[in-house]
């Protein structure tokens, strides 16, 4: 959709982006509900017991694919505006922040620590 975005007039384009946002919004919140799902499902049976670790750190993950879904949306409304840089600068400061609060974390939490890192960068990215 981003060829359409940076085409379309200004008003255009914000209204285009508000529905891309909610739409990628509700898709980003009923895919994860279904990847949750069914990875305790795939998972235990594919692989066994084993890999039954992985379950609690994906979990934590998916809560940060909604607003990262939504915030990819409106980045084509802020090109559209000409504002490349913004994108650039706030996903430079939440990569940075996800780094940071992966050294904090990971110590203490062990692997939860990273995903709930990623939740809270693309959640910040996404405010």
């Amino acid at each position: 959709m981003l060829p359409h975005q940076t085409d379309l007039s200004i008003e255009e384009s914000a209204e285009l982006t508000v529905r891309l946002v909610c739409t990628n919004a509700l898709v980003g919140n009923l895919s994860s509900v279904v990847t949750i799902v069914a990875s305790e499902f795939v998972l235990l049976t594919v692989l066994g017991d084993k890999y039954s670790g992985v379950l609690e750190p994906l979990a934590v993950l998916m809560p940060g694919v909604v607003p990262l879904a939504a915030v990819r949306s409106a980045y084509g409304s802020l090109l559209r505006l000409d504002r490349p840089l913004t994108t650039s600068i706030t996903a430079g400061g939440a990569m940075v922040l996800d780094l940071d609060l992966n050294l904090l974390l990971i110590p203490e939490l062990g692997a939860v620590g990273s995903p709930l890192a990623s939740s809270v960068a693309c959640t910040a990215l996404a405010s």
